[in-house]
């Protein structure tokens, strides 16, 4: 089992149940774990949620491995897409660990 991946909105209620990225999630994250950076701290078995402003470092993040990992190009760009929309809301990622 892997990460799961939850969006809420700024009174933490669940919104979007339908994306599913949590493929897409453990991917990135296993290609930044120990990297540094928010996606680099992810932890498989715990719980991590980014709120608005870290949302913005994660869409930096996103960007630069989207850049650098070819491979990776698209599951970061859906990522990005959906970081984009929460932070633009004052919404939530929350990730939830195995």
């Amino acid at each position: 089992m892997g990460r799961n991946l939850h969006l809420h909105n700024m009174v933490h209620a669940r919104v979007h149940a339908d994306v599913a990225l949590d493929g897409e999630l453990d991917r990135v994250a296993d290609a930044t774990a120990g990297g540094g950076g928010l996606l680099g701290d992810m932890n498989l078995h715990s719980d991590t949620m980014f709120n608005s402003f870290q949302l913005q470092r994660v869409i930096d993040e996103l960007d630069v491995l989207a850049r650098d990992r070819p491979d990776l190009r698209d599951d970061a760009n859906k990522l990005r897409e959906v970081a984009l929309l929460m932070a633009r809301s004052g919404g939530y990622f929350w990730i939830v660990g195995d």
